[in-house]
């Protein structure tokens, strides 16, 4: 009996064994070229789609969406945004600092917290709703501007 049970077991494994072999690895597939002017075009209507979504919450001028760092999720049930968009411009940081204080009111933010040094925090509220604005430099000299909308606690 047990010679038989060896000898099955045995069999199973020669049946097996050469089926796992390893294959050479595949070459990966390189995804297809970038047609400039569909990936500008697709830009531009994320851009206006984010404008119709977040009209109230003023850019600087000369600022151009990050849209690999950025993160928007609506839902039209609960009329509530969740966003985390990054922005980079030439703009000084105090020159950012005024408008987007001044451009926020007009739009109906109050502000309710101003922090920080090297990273200034503004905390606004609208209805429902929080945004905070962190505007710092970025590592290659440049100001960045990261807005954050979120349902008011």
């Amino acid at each position: 009996m047990k010679r038989t049970i060896t000898i099955i077991i045995g069999l199973i494994a020669t049946t097996l064994l050469p089926s796992c072999e390893t294959q050479p690895p595949r070459a990966a597939t390189p995804p297809p070229p970038v047609d400039p002017a569909q990936a500008q075009a697709t830009q531009q209507e994320a851009a206006r789609w984010l404008g119709t979504q977040f009209e109230d919450v003023p850019i600087p001028p000369k600022f151009s969406l990050d849209y690999d760092a950025s993160y928007v999720s609506t839902s039209s049930g609960q009329q509530s945004r969740v966003a985390d968009l990054r922005y980079t411009g030439g703009t000084a940081l105090t020159d950012i600092l005024a408008y987007t204080q001044q451009s926020m009111a007009r739009s109906g933010w109050q502000i309710s917290s101003l922090s920080g040094v090297a990273i200034k925090r503004l905390r606004f509220v609208k209805g429902n709703e929080e945004c905070q604005l962190l505007i710092r430099k970025g590592d290659s000299g440049e100001s960045v501007l990261i807005i954050r909308i979120y349902p008011r606690r």
